[in-house]
């Protein structure tokens, strides 16, 4: 996967790759996916809205981010959790976010069998993040939206950054969305087509 997938679409960060080798990808996805667990595809969850990244996506969001070991982290839309698991190794302290909660009783289920100490997921809804948790050095929306909420933007610490997906109508583009006092700036990255993350668009007030 690392090599196949996750190298030829850019991704250098030798921690992060090391980190992607580690965690068993084949314990976050059904049962009947196992099989195909490492392919450079999307996972539906059960019968839920919710997925798992392709690894060649999630690897460049998480390049994108420039994840350092003083991070404490906020996962948005984090399904089973692997974002979380290969996240930890990479920051100080993770929180994953997941509506469902039959999904979240999954990833603990998982995270109960993995040696991750400094990973957490909780059931909350993902446009309202963990404000008790808040600030953040980095939130990443695990999901296509078309825009960023407020509540979330509001629980980054100053000088913290938020990775997102924001649909245009046509094709997902990556931006990094970084908070400097009061402001916010917007840098853009790089076009990505993955699933749409189900948030309460009542809730989405920042746009671009």
């Amino acid at each position: 996967m690392v090599d196949n997938q996750i190298r030829p679409v850019g991704v250098t960060n030798l921690s992060l790759l090391e980190n992607l080798g580690k965690i068993p990808r084949e314990k976050f996805v059904p049962k009947d996916r196992i099989s195909i667990s490492y392919s450079d595809a999307e996972h539906q969850l059960s019968l839920s809205p919710s997925f798992l990244m392709a690894p060649a996506s999630f690897a460049r969001l998480a390049q994108l981010a420039q994840v350092k070991q003083s991070d404490i982290v906020l996962v948005v839309g984090c399904g089973t959790g692997y974002s979380v698991a290969v996240l930890a190794g990479l920051c100080n302290t993770v929180v994953g976010i997941e509506a469902d909660e039959k999904l979240v009783e999954k990833a603990n289920d998982i995270f109960s069998t993995l040696d991750i100490g400094n990973g957490a997921i909780l059931t909350k809804d993902p446009a309202k993040g963990v404000p008790s948790e808040a600030p953040f050095d980095l939130i990443l929306i695990e999901g296509e939206v078309k825009s960023v909420p407020l509540t979330l933007l509001s629980q980054l610490r100053d000088g913290g950054r938020l990775i997102a997906v924001i649909n245009d109508g046509k094709i997902g583009k990556a931006r990094i969305y970084i908070k400097n006092a009061k402001n916010i700036s917007i840098r853009e990255g790089f076009d990505i087509k993955i699933s749409p993350l189900q948030m309460n668009e009542k809730t989405s007030e920042f746009s671009l």
